[in-house]
């Protein structure tokens, strides 16, 4: 058996029986199909299957990331993935903590792979180290313009670097590092074809978004020798994490919570459980819950009230599933907040952004604020719309538990609603926080409102 190397492994001359191994290993049940028969939907144009091989004229092409689950008896491997050294300088004035540089030195033991790692744990630091060590031209691959810009002002501050950026209209590589949109490498494939050799090391952020389409088109492009991922959080609500795997590698290092919290790198936390008295007694769907609740002005002002109260002793995050449903809370808090979502126009997200550290209380979609922001001041969160997915739900947390002057732990208010959709996604958020060993309260809004 013969094992090609590049961006993808492309094996030739294996015997049918490795061969069926591989298709079964990367053969995945359809969960968009699972989700269908469950709510008695049309499976017409659902395939009951996703994979993620091709075979072509006795070629077998399966991502990268299965690399170490390949049976290395009598295979030969051909590596044609790129390398391209340069002189990338040590981070300035920066001493790994322990638990940072075990992960560090765990992720350059091996040549591809995810590292897992809690918000507060030093995610830029850890990745840069990376860099550092392996000397290689590299490609930052991330989803929002706020990222982007975020990697941009560390790289520069930590290593003097002024690192290059693709996407947001702009395509300037840097002779280092250079930072590119996924959306837009993936919008440009012949474009992003021809750089892709010019990279010895590429580095996804957040890469538990990886099984999009998007984000796999772009990875399977790039012949990078050294492949990592970054996330705090390798879970997606569909079901498809293995994914993450089969793109980027195997894990290589996880950090613990609880010593990024032993260290001083993130708080503990509390949740409040406000049961609201609203019912919603007639709903066929999910989506049919949400636009109740963001339409239901009783629940808005209730959710206004409450998120006002916590404002006035320390910032405060509302986050909420829905555009529209962003707006009606402010529209309930009298327009006495800031509102961020991915409507606004560029000028108004910038400044938006920029007014998020003293802004007393804002108001946000989880898909923009959720996760990925530098913001530490936050300490109050209210979780407007209910969240089921583990990823989503850490994520948002993660926004009121960095460290911040004054701020002892973070409080997370949980919205109950008397609805068996809410009670169901209640009862999931609760074996999380069991899991992470946050204390729960239970309050009516009544009660809440006697005590403050």
């Amino acid at each position: 058996m013969q094992v090609n190397i590049r961006e993808a492994l492309n094996i030739t001359g294996a015997q049918a029986g490795v061969i069926n191994s591989i298709i079964s290993d990367n053969t995945y049940k359809n969960p968009a199909h699972a989700e269908a028969i469950k709510y008695n939907r049309s499976t017409r144009y659902i395939s009951p299957q996703l994979t993620s091989y091709a075979n072509i004229n006795g070629c077998l092409i399966v991502p990268r990331g299965y690399l170490d689950s390949l049976p290395y008896v009598l295979t030969d491997f051909i590596d044609d993935r790129t390398l391209s050294p340069v002189n990338i300088p040590p981070l300035h004035n920066i001493q790994s903590r322990p638990y940072q540089q075990q992960a560090i030195n765990q992720a350059i033991e091996k040549e591809q792979g995810l590292i897992i790692a809690p918000t507060g744990s030093g995610k830029t630091i850890l990745g840069l180290s990376v860099i550092h060590k392996r000397q290689q031209r590299a490609l930052i691959l991330v989803h929002s313009k706020e990222l982007a810009k975020q990697w941009q002002s560390e790289i520069l501050k930590l290593m003097g670097i002024e690192a290059g950026l693709i996407g947001g209209g702009q395509w300037k590589e840097g002779e280092q590092i250079t930072i590119a949109m996924l959306q837009t490498l993936g919008r440009n494939e012949l474009k992003t074809s021809q750089i892709a050799e010019k990279y010895g090391l590429v580095l996804v952020d957040e890469c538990h978004h990886i099984p999009a389409n998007t984000f796999m088109k772009v990875i399977d492009l790039l012949p990078c020798k050294y492949r990592y991922g970054l996330t705090a959080t390798p879970y997606r609500r569909d079901g498809l994490s293995i994914l993450i795997n089969r793109a980027i590698g195997n894990n290589l290092a996880q950090i613990k919570a609880e010593d990024v919290e032993q260290a001083g790198g993130i708080t503990g936390a509390e949740i409040l459980a406000i049961h609201t008295g609203c019912e919603y007694p007639e709903l066929e769907s999910w989506n049919d819950y949400l636009k109740e609740i963001s339409n239901d002005q009783d629940r808005n002002n209730t959710i206004s009230t409450a998120a006002r109260i916590l404002a006035g002793d320390a910032p405060t995050l509302i986050l909420t599933d829905r555009i529209e449903h962003a707006e009606n809370i402010y529209q309930a808090c009298d327009e006495q907040a800031l509102l961020i979502h991915g409507q606004l126009n560029k000028e108004q997200r910038t400044q938006a952004m920029q007014a998020t550290r003293s802004a007393g209380l804002t108001i946000g979609t989880i898909g923009l604020l959720g996760e990925g922001l530098d913001v530490s001041c936050w300490t109050n969160l209210v979780l407007a719309s209910p969240i089921s997915s583990r990823a989503r739900l850490l994520q948002a947390i993660g926004r009121v538990i960095r460290p911040h002057d004054g701020k002892e732990k973070g409080l997370i208010i949980d919205i109950v609603d008397d609805c068996a959709f809410s009670y169901s996604s209640h009862n999931k958020r609760l074996k999380i926080y069991t899991e992470r060993q946050y204390p729960v309260s239970v309050k009516s809004f009544y009660e809440f409102l006697c005590e403050v």
